[in-house]
C-alpha cells in the first residue's frame, strides 16, 4: 500500500515529497536525505497510455479467432462494461503502479435473479492484499480488502471494507 501511494504521489507530484519524508522517516531517514528529482513519470505515463488499446473499439483491442461466433459476446462484455472509456484509465493505472486486475463480474436481474450482464472491472491495486499463483504464473488465490465510505441520515461518514477472497485450488469464492 505505500508502494502504490508513492508511485501515485510522484505521478501526480501532489505532496510527492511530503509523503517520501513521511514514509522515509518510518525508516529512520531525515529530510534532508531526501533530494527533489526530476523524474519524467508524468510523460511515461501518459505515453503508455496513448499506445496501449489506442482508438476506438474494436479496432483498439482486434479480436483474433477462427471461431466468429465468440466476436460479438466479447464486444457485449465491452459495451456492458464501457470498456471504451475504461480501457483508458486501466492504460494509466497499469504503468503507474506496475500491476492491473480485471475482474469479471455479473448483474443479476432483481426480479428474477438471474444474470443478465457480465462485464470487466478494474480492481485498484491497493486492495489486493494478498495473491498466489503456481509455477506458470497462474493467479491460484486473491484477497482484496476495499475500504468503503458512505454517508448515513445524519451525515456521518461510516467507514468499512468489503473482504472478497478467491482460491481456486478450493474452488472457493466468499464475500
Amino acid at each position: 500500500a505505500e508502494q502504490y501511494a508513492v508511485l501515485d504521489a510522484y505521478y501526480n507530484s501532489n505532496g510527492l515529497y511530503e509523503q517520501l519524508a513521511s514514509i522515509m522517516a518510518h525508516y529512520g531517514y531525515r529530510d534532508e536525505a531526501i533530494r527533489a528529482p526530476r523524474h519524467p513519470t508524468a510523460a511515461v505515463i501518459g505515453f503508455y497510455a496513448a499506445k496501449l488499446w489506442a482508438g476506438k473499439l474494436p479496432e483498439a483491442l482486434p479480436i483474433e479467432t477462427d471461431n466468429q461466433a465468440i466476436i460479438e459476446p466479447i464486444q457485449q462484455i465491452w459495451k456492458w462494461s464501457n470498456w471504451s472509456s475504461a480501457k483508458q484509465e486501466v492504460a494509466r493505472t497499469f504503468p503507474k503502479f506496475g500491476d492491473m486486475f480485471l475482474k469479471v463480474s455479473t448483474k443479476r436481474s432483481r426480479s428474477t435473479n438471474q444474470i443478465n450482464r457480465v462485464y470487466i472491472e478494474s480492481l485498484p491495486p491497493q486492495s489486493v492484499t494478498k495473491m498466489e499463483t503456481d509455477e506458470r504464473g497462474y493467479l491460484t488465490y486473491l484477497r482484496t480488502d476495499t475500504p468503503i465510505v458512505e454517508e448515513d441520515s445524519n451525515g456521518n461518514e461510516k467507514t468499512f471494507v468489503i473482504t472478497e477472497e478467491w482460491n481456486k485450488d478450493n474452488q472457493l469464492y466468499r464475500r
